[in-house]
């Protein structure tokens, strides 16, 4: 049968002018090739396609299933040539369109058909770095088996939080998130014991527009002198 785009991620209404990457969610393996490039599309708010906005570099998920699309870093970093003559692929304040087309084929060479578009604002860009001493946590009692709920300042890498910040002194079952991005829960895979916990956040865990614990994705270098970085929480259930 025929494919079908499931998902699309960031899902959120607005998203910051320096967003660095979508998520494309297929329900089959697709076809893989740099054609697909040429079927998705940024329309802004005047119905203009926005000129090469994406790094044209495949990047799937092992089952073929997930597309990671980047917009060029060359356009999103300050002070690169490519920026300075072509301009940002967002600019801010503005209402965009991403569109992916009916041709968009899966590896059984069937289209997925139907076209798909999904809006989106733009905020002002996100340079600075993610601080996980700003995130607010709602700690479970002990003999209990519900989540962690870890709500951070502005919206995450979803696969990144699942794969790049662990509990330490507890195994974790499974992570969730709500569509903002910035609310997840931590399953455990077991009831909670009393005690501390470690919550160890790794410097590749990134927000909407690329940056880490320990540095900021479009700003020069010798602006990221300052305090050490926070990665560790610590966490008492009780």
């Amino acid at each position: 049968h025929a494919p079908k785009l499931v998902k699309v991620f960031p899902g959120g209404e607005v998203v910051p002018s320096n967003l660095f990457k979508f998520y494309l969610h297929f329900d089959q393996p697709m076809r893989e090739g740099h054609d697909i490039f040429d079927e998705i599309s940024l329309i802004d708010d005047e119905g203009k396609t926005v000129n090469s906005p994406w790094r044209r570099q495949e990047l799937w998920s092992d089952d073929a299933k997930r597309l990671i699309l980047f917009i060029h870093p060359g356009r999103i970093k300050q002070g690169l040539q490519l920026r300075a003559e072509m301009g940002p692929v967002l600019e801010e304040g503005k209402r965009y369109t991403l569109t992916i087309s009916g041709k968009v084929r899966g590896a059984n060479g069937l289209p997925i058909g139907k076209a798909f578009s999904q809006s989106f604002q733009t905020t002002d860009p996100i340079r600075e770095r993610i601080q996980p001493e700003k995130w607010n946590l709602k700690v479970p009692e002990p003999g209990s088996d519900v989540p962690l709920v870890v709500t951070s300042d502005r919206a995450l890498d979803p696969y990144l939080m699942e794969r790049h910040c662990e509990i330490r002194g507890g195994e974790i079952d499974r992570v969730e998130w709500d569509k903002s991005q910035s609310v997840f829960q931590f399953f455990p895979k077991q009831a909670w014991k009393a005690g501390e916990y470690e919550l160890e956040v790794s410097e590749y865990l990134e927000d909407l527009s690329g940056n880490t614990p320990v540095r900021v994705f479009d700003t020069d270098l010798e602006a990221e002198a300052g305090k050490e970085p926070v990665r560790k929480i610590v966490l008492t259930v009780e």
